[in-house]
């Protein structure tokens, strides 16, 4: 397993698994990875994706996942960082708001779009 550090990457890993995928999209979703010590990584030939969380020193907590599960981590990750800047702002509008609105409105769309495919 390698981790996916390029965007490229990480739209071939959605084309092997079905789903068509742009690399703006792509970048946003990797943008998310290796805050809170996780990580995206996939197989050599690109066909599983694996969410690895590390856990301190040699140890890691790898599970199995597709390229919808990844998404939805994400989501998670980029909701937390919007409601951690909204609270720690006094009038809850700021550009660090807008960009993170903004950006979870694509990672909502992503996973609405793969969900639907991979049905």
């Amino acid at each position: 397993m390698t981790e996916i550090k390029y965007g490229a990457v990480l739209v071939a890993a959605a084309h092997k698994q079905g789903v068509e995928m742009n690399h703006d999209d792509a970048t946003v979703v990797l943008s998310y990875f290796g805050l809170e010590d996780h990580y995206l990584m996939c197989s050599n030939d690109l066909s599983s994706l694996t969410l690895r969380h590390h856990l301190g020193g040699d140890e890691f907590d790898d599970k199995p996942c597709n390229i919808l599960d990844a998404v939805k981590y994400v989501a998670g990750v980029c909701k937390g960082i919007l409601d951690y800047t909204l609270e720690a702002k006094e009038k809850g509008y700021t550009k660090e708001a807008k960009f993170f609105r903004g950006e979870l409105r694509t990672l909502k769309r992503l996973a609405d779009t793969y969900a639907a495919a991979l049905s």
